[in-house]
């Protein structure tokens, strides 16, 4: 079980916040969580009033591929 977060994965994860730039509306957020969320090994939850992104990072995931499929979408990261 995950220490952290109590999710019962016998994986060890990273949780984080990455600050993003440009989301102005909850539909924002959704798109974002939407496009990280499809990535392998991430799990994502966004929040436009606080401009930020909420990351459980697995062995498996990848940071750089969450900042460029947020950069993809048009927002900064």
């Amino acid at each position: 079980m995950c220490e952290s977060c109590g999710c019962g994965s016998e994986h060890h994860h990273t949780h984080l916040v990455l600050p993003v730039g440009g989301m102005s509306c909850a539909h924002c957020s959704k798109n974002i969580e939407d496009a990280v969320n499809k990535l392998p090994g991430v799990s994502a939850r966004a929040d436009h009033q606080t401009g930020s992104v909420e990351l459980t990072m697995h062995d498996d995931g990848d940071l750089a591929a969450v900042k460029q499929a947020i950069a993809d979408l048009g927002f900064d990261v």
